[in-house]
């Protein structure tokens, strides 16, 4: 099974350049919207083509003999497996932006300790790299963070698309604490964004689950030979759940 993100795919609206670019400095400024932000939207309810880098066309990602499936999209997509036991809460979505968050098996929006989110603007809002998403969230999160830190694992071109994965911590205040991994993948439609996201330090193999389940999640559009879909195996149980050593 998996998980398409066929929820943003909506007709590209004529915006002023300048009030994306100012939609994307104040969702910068909103602080973590990954880690802060998260806290209140779930408490207000919301319940290589060939050549383009790794992850591109027909192959990337990781070996296996898993069946694979091919994504039935009709548009430029961020493609991800859903992790076995894991349940897609009530999109939030406004006029320029859609937010779906991912919940272990046992936890809700009313009482999480880990999470993932995906992010889909409907337009690039300005941005000219993946990179400058990077820097635009890290900046924000360390001027509001005691203790900030933060680490690029990968930054090269995947399946023709600027993209960029980075890892941080964030301690907003003494009993507080977030880690998270950060996917960032610039299309020529939209902005798309997966975050995993959790309220303590996962150990390193936790981590390294994550980083391998992130490889496989990559953004296509089955109309541009530049950006094609490739076959997407099913997540394995429990991607990378739970507090394991």
């Amino acid at each position: 099974m998996f998980f398409e993100q066929t929820l943003v795919e909506f007709q590209l609206n004529e915006v002023d350049p300048k009030i994306l670019r100012a939609i994307m400095k104040i969702c910068a400024m909103l602080t973590c919207l990954g880690l802060l932000a998260t806290d209140t939207l779930l408490a207000q309810g919301m319940g290589g083509a060939m050549g383009g880098g790794r992850g591109g066309g027909m192959g990337g990602g990781r070996g296996g003999s898993e069946r694979l499936v091919m994504p039935n999209i009709a548009r430029e997509t961020m493609i991800l497996s859903m992790p076995e036991g894991w349940r897609a809460a009530q999109p939030v979505s406004g006029e320029e932006k859609m937010d779906i968050y991912i919940f272990p098996e046992g936890q809700s929006s009313a009482d999480w300790t880990e999470t993932l989110r995906q992010e889909a603007y409907l337009t690039t809002v300005g941005m000219q790299s993946a990179e400058r998403v990077y820097e635009l969230r890290t900046a924000s999160d360390g001027e509001s963070c005691s203790n900030f830190t933060s680490e690029i694992l990968e930054q090269e071109p995947e399946n023709g698309y600027s993209m960029i994965v980075w890892r941080q911590s964030c301690q907003p205040s003494e009993d507080l604490f977030f880690s998270s991994l950060h996917k960032a993948v610039l299309g020529n439609d939209g902005l798309y964004i997966l975050n995993k996201i959790w309220k303590y330090e996962p150990s390193n193999r936790i981590w390294r689950r994550w980083e391998n389940y992130f490889e496989d999640v990559y953004v296509c559009d089955p109309v541009r030979t530049e950006h094609s879909c490739r076959l997407v195996r099913p997540a394995p149980g429990n991607a990378a759940g739970g507090r394991g050593q």
